[in-house]
C-alpha cells in the first residue's frame, strides 16, 4: 500500500500540472498492478482513481451548472483550468480501465465488461462534442483507443459482436476530416481485433 500510495494522482489542480498527463495514465496502471488484488469490476473502482478535488470539473465545460460551495471544493484555488483536469481524468480512467483488462483477462467477466464498455460509449458520446476540446481531441482519441483495447483484453478470444462493432466504426475514421486518428490509433484497435479473436 505504501508504494501504490506514491502512484497516486495529486489531489489538487495547482499539484496537477507539475505531472505530465501521460504520466498519471502509467502511475494508475502501476497502482493497480501493485494492487492487483484489490481490483474490482466497478465504476467505482475506477472512480477512486479520480482525485476528489476535481471530480466535479471533469467532462464539463466553464459556465455548466455545477453545484459546489461558495469557494469551490478543496484543492482547487483561483480559475479553474478545465484542460489540465480533463487531461489528467482521461489519462487517470485510461490507466484504471487497463489495469482492469489486465486483471480480468480473456475472463469475459461480465461486469467488468459492462463497465469498460459504458465509460467507451460515454467517451465515444463526446468525442464529437465541444467538451472534447478541453482535454485535448488527441486525449480523447487515446482514451477511447485503451478502453477499446481494455475491453478486447476483457473479452480476449470471445469475437464479441460490440467490441467488434466499436471497432469497426472507429477504422472507418480515415482521411484529413480526422487529424487526431493516427497510426497509433489503427494499431491499437487492430491490436484490439486481434485479441479479441484470439485462439
Amino acid at each position: 500500500k505504501t508504494y501504490a500510495n506514491w502512484m497516486n494522482a495529486p489531489d489538487s489542480q495547482f499539484l496537477l500540472e507539475f505531472v505530465r498527463p501521460d504520466f498519471l495514465m502509467i502511475r494508475t496502471l502501476a497502482k493497480g498492478l501493485i494492487m492487483w488484488d484489490s481490483i474490482l469490476p466497478n465504476s467505482a473502482w475506477i472512480d477512486s482513481h479520480v482525485p476528489s478535488s476535481i471530480r466535479p470539473y471533469c467532462l464539463r465545460r466553464p459556465g455548466d451548472d455545477i453545484s459546489l460551495p461558495q469557494n469551490g471544493p478543496r484543492g482547487i484555488t483561483g480559475s479553474i483550468d478545465y484542460e489540465t483536469i480533463n487531461q489528467a481524468y482521461c489519462n487517470i480512467i485510461a490507466g484504471a480501465a487497463l489495469a482492469m483488462g489486465l486483471r480480468f483477462a480473456g475472463s469475459n467477466n461480465s461486469q467488468a465488461f459492462e463497465v469498460l464498455h459504458r465509460i467507451t460509449r460515454r467517451l465515444l458520446a463526446i468525442s464529437k462534442r465541444s467538451v472534447a476540446e478541453l482535454a485535448g481531441k488527441a486525449t480523447v482519441e487515446q482514451t477511447i483507443c485503451v478502453l477499446v483495447l481494455s475491453l478486447a483484453i476483457v473479452a480476449a478470444g470471445s469475437g464479441d459482436l460490440e467490441v467488434v462493432r466499436i471497432i469497426r466504426y472507429l477504422r472507418s475514421r480515415v482521411g484529413p476530416k480526422n487529424p487526431t486518428v493516427t497510426y497509433g490509433s489503427h494499431m491499437a484497435l487492430h491490436l484490439a481485433l486481434g485479441l479479441l479473436f484470439l485462439g
